[in-house]
């Protein structure tokens, strides 16, 4: 049984507590005549009990109902912060009966009294400084342990997006729905459509936003952000976009971030390509591959793959920033809308060929520059 939302049982144990609470207020503020005996209680209480009532009052019951309730409502990052305090607060716990006994209010008070004044300020800077240190400390290891479990990329595909939103364990089925949900993968279009029409069905707003850039550009926060989806809720969220990039662009209802991101892969996927084959025609011309790729920067074949992956593919530096495989579903996808549509795409088909073999060779999780060693492949060149 329910009431409020909240099961019966859980209605009773907050009744008894809350009572409990006043009862035992109550009782206690018979004793209590002056300043002292609110401080120290009368000092009839050990260290021992005050430690435990430094305790009670650093872990009030409103942080795990605050953590609790932030939970529900933004999912798993609502526990993060409060790892804040779990390190912070024992220190508190020992020292404040302590200082208590002492008579005074603070640790600043105690070397006052016990040295000089300027010990005091000392003290308060050095505290200060090292609060600081530890709370940025913890808030950065925080960042880290979140990124480390989200990971780096979006979903992987729409179909994984859909299962995220409409399966049987989804978002949709969740009793406390958000407003808004951002989706960041490159999906197939209809199926993104088709997505935001069910979310708009139980009043939840669905944005696709397509992010051109790699891994590296993105933390940069120099990826493009293509947002189709209702305008209103595009205006609601641009906020949040903004944290990862200042180049957002809406370009109509939902499915034509989806679109736009598709296109915009195709031609950066070509530029990638087409400077792979012009570095490795290079070499076998006998020009040195560095200064060439200095001067391509400097003319009028200017490409932004020049400086993302020029030097990545000159090295054979293919740790992945984005991978083959990623870009290979996404020129399947580009193929697909093509025929859809009834065009022909020449270039994309062999674009699609030379990914396909290069993963057959072990290169589908290297970065996509790495589409330059099966160019040099089939220049008979040996490649590690």
């Amino acid at each position: 049984m329910e009431f409020l939302g909240l099961h019966i049982a859980i209605w009773f144990v907050l009744i008894v507590y809350f009572c409990g609470m006043l009862l035992l207020g109550w009782w206690s503020k018979r004793s209590v005549r002056d300043h002292e005996g609110y401080l120290l209680g009368n000092r009839q209480f050990g260290t021992g009990m005050m430690i435990m009532h430094s305790f009670g009052a650093g872990t009030h019951p409103g942080a795990p109902a605050s953590v609790i309730s932030r939970t529900v409502s933004s999912g798993a990052s609502g526990i993060w912060i409060s790892w804040m305090w779990m390190f912070g607060t024992p220190f508190y716990w020992l020292i404040a009966p302590l200082i208590r006994r002492m008579r005074y209010l603070t640790m600043a008070d105690y070397f006052e009294n016990r040295f000089s004044r300027s010990a005091s300020i000392l003290y308060i800077v050095i505290a200060t400084v090292g609060m600081v240190v530890f709370l940025a400390s913890v808030l950065l290891a925080t960042t880290r342990t979140v990124q480390g479990m989200m990971g780096k990329s979006s979903l992987p595909d729409s179909s994984v997006v859909r299962q995220v939103i409409t399966g049987s364990e989804g978002v949709l089925q969740s009793k406390g729905l958000p407003d808004y949900c951002i989706d960041t993968t490159t999906g197939d279009p209809d199926e993104i459509v088709e997505i935001a029409e069910k979310c708009a069905k139980v009043g939840m707003s669905f944005l696709d936003a397509g992010i051109s850039g790699s891994s590296r550009q993105i933390a940069e926060r120099k990826g493009v952000f293509m947002v189709g989806g209702e305008q209103e809720a595009f205006k609601a969220c641009e906020h949040i976009l903004n944290i990862f990039s200042d180049k957002i662009f809406y370009l109509g209802p939902s499915g034509s971030g989806s679109r736009a991101k598709l296109a915009s892969n195709l031609i950066l996927g070509l530029n990638r390509l087409v400077l792979a084959e012009g570095l490795v025609f290079a070499e076998k011309s006998g020009l040195e591959t560095g200064a060439f790729l200095e001067l391509l920067k400097n003319s009028h074949a200017y490409s932004a793959a020049m400086d993302s992956k020029g030097e990545k593919m000159i090295r054979g530096d293919f740790k992945p920033e984005s991978r083959v495989r990623q870009h290979y579903k996404d020129v399947e996808l580009i193929l697909k809308y093509a025929r859809k549509a009834g065009q022909d795409l020449p270039l994309s088909e062999i674009h699609l060929d030379i990914m396909e073999k290069a993963i057959t060779a072990g290169d589908g999780d290297l970065d996509n520059a790495a589409v330059i060693r099966e160019l040099r492949r089939r220049c008979g060149d040996e490649t590690d």
